[in-house]
């Protein structure tokens, strides 16, 4: 099957997006697809190649402006290789107002599928974007859902809220979650992990990777530490893995809290190194907020790849996350928001540090059966081939 893969993904930054996009396409192209994708190339251009045919459509540095000389010049590199190229399909990642790719292709008879990882209408509003710019992106939103042959989401709730929403054809939706990549994702020596990054040998760490945005719920966390802190825990340790927007807020708080023993931040890590650090942690945990994460619920990498190095997980009560630690019985749920419960299961989890490992390995299991990157690759090829055939 020959694909034209799209996305407007920055590829100079490393992000949950980023790995998404490029893993799904180096899985497809391992089943035998041939792929060219498409990307904007913002200045400076990312030159790996990623084991893929990439093509970088022309743009300056990254502003509102090159954005949309990028969305321009993508007319006349799309139409170009749907020409040169002959695709059967063309399988886009949602951008931002992406009006041109499905028009294109409904002109040259190429079947469209978009793949949607949340709903951009509440996450614009949340940042306080103007109003005029979210009925923009909603009238983008209704042309991709109409023209597009097939619906890809990563969870049932973006799902729901599309079918509630947009009145899309439920003939027309698939949901296939995010993966994971057992190959850099694996149980490691957690002494040897430890002694690479220089972290205390006999402490009890618990560990969150990922970005530091208000929905994580990285201060539910550290209020957590905090509490643990109180209780005399004084061997349970906190690290940190990543960088983002309340990067600033998290270590005024840890100051605040008087947890500058107990809390390590590492700022971002290469992709590649990830592992290193979750293999150095006993438990690691996801925390997101109910605001934003109760409706569309989540898929999220880093619960994936904790499991995947056989790292128990604490996680809060949000869809997408309970389901999988009930199924695998390798965790712990706590409810969201409440520092508390959080608090009370990493105590738990500290008094039952015996039988950790083996709710590891029952997590590792569950996610190399289900949730590989291969695994999700494998349902969009064969959603591809099915709205091929139709």
């Amino acid at each position: 099957m020959k694909i034209i893969y799209l996305t407007v993904e920055d590829m100079r930054k490393e992000g949950s997006g980023k790995t998404h996009f490029i893993e799904i396409g180096q899985n497809l192209v391992k089943l035998g697809n041939e792929l060219i994708v498409l990307l904007p190339g913002y200045h400076p251009i990312d030159n790996r190649d990623y084991g893929l045919r990439i093509k970088y459509v022309p743009t300056f540095r990254k502003n509102r402006f090159s954005y949309l000389l990028y969305e321009f010049l993508n007319i006349f590199y799309l139409s170009y290789y749907i020409l040169t190229f002959k695709p059967d399909v063309i399988y886009s990642r949602s951008g931002l107002f992406d009006l041109m790719p499905p028009i294109i292709s409904k002109i040259f008879n190429i079947p469209f599928i978009i793949e949607i990882n949340g709903i951009m209408a509440d996450e614009f509003r949340s940042r306080g974007i103007g109003k005029i710019i979210i009925k923009i992106l909603q009238i983008a939103e209704r042309v991709n859902f109409r023209l597009s042959k097939a619906i890809v989401c990563v969870t049932e709730g973006i799902k729901r809220e599309l079918l509630r929403r947009y009145r899309v054809p439920e003939n027309k939706m698939y949901v296939v979650p995010n993966g994971f990549n057992p190959e850099i994702f694996r149980p490691l020596d957690m002494q040897k992990c430890r002694q690479k990054i220089k972290l205390d040998k006999s402490a009890f760490y618990v560990g969150f990777v990922g970005s530091f945005a208000p929905w994580q719920g990285i201060d539910t966390f550290l209020e957590a530490a905090k509490i643990v802190k109180e209780k005399k825990y004084d061997n349970i340790r906190y690290i940190l893995i990543g960088e983002g927007e309340m990067m600033s807020e998290l270590k005024r708080m840890a100051n605040e809290y008087n947890l500058h023993k107990e809390v390590i931040f590492t700022g971002r890590i290469p992709y590649k190194e990830v592992s290193i650090y979750i293999n150095s942690v006993v438990v690691a945990v996801v925390t997101p907020k109910t605001q934003r994460n109760k409706i569309i619920g989540l898929s999220p990498l880093k619960l994936y790849e904790y499991l995947g190095c056989a790292k128990p997980v604490i996680a809060s009560r949000i869809d997408g996350l309970w389901e999988i630690i009930k199924e695998g019985n390798c965790g712990y749920v706590f409810e969201p928001d409440n520092a508390e419960d959080l608090a009370s299961k990493i105590i738990h989890a500290y008094n039952k540090r015996a039988l950790l490992e083996e709710i590891g390995v029952r997590g590792r299991f569950l996610v190399l059966k289900k949730y590989a990157w291969e695994n999700s690759a494998r349902e969009i090829q064969n959603i591809l081939k099915k709205n091929i055939q139709n």
